[in-house]
């Protein structure tokens, strides 16, 4: 599951669940739309996967193509709220930095901590 806000200042995207790459196909296509609506280099962008389950094999590859795109789009920042699962914080963190992207993400512990440092 997931839904998009937007806020003067932010991109929040909340997540939850587990994904089947279907739904990651589904997700990435709506996110695309959602971005038409806004000029990303005015926002910073704040994922919200604290509820987000551990990605199984299957999935690993639309969830880079995701990270590669939010990195690609522009935003002034991209915060990323801390994992509940410590299982899904290592495999987003190993993500992050296989693809060189690791310094561009700044890890937070909420939304609202992210709002904060905008």
């Amino acid at each position: 599951m997931y839904k998009f806000e937007q806020t003067p200042k932010a991109t929040i995207i909340t997540l939850s669940g587990f994904f089947t790459p279907e739904e990651a196909q589904k997700f990435m296509a709506d996110y695309k739309n959602e971005l038409k609506k806004i000029v990303p280099s005015s926002k910073a962008l704040v994922l919200d996967g604290s509820k987000l389950s551990t990605a199984s094999q299957d999935i690993v590859p639309a969830l880079s193509s995701c990270m590669k795109m939010y990195v690609s789009d522009g935003f002034r920042k991209i915060f990323s709220v801390k994992f509940d699962s410590s299982i899904t914080n290592m495999q987003v963190s190993k993500l992050w930095k296989d693809l060189g992207y690791e310094s561009k993400i700044v890890s937070c512990d909420s939304v609202a901590d992210a709002l904060r440092q905008i």
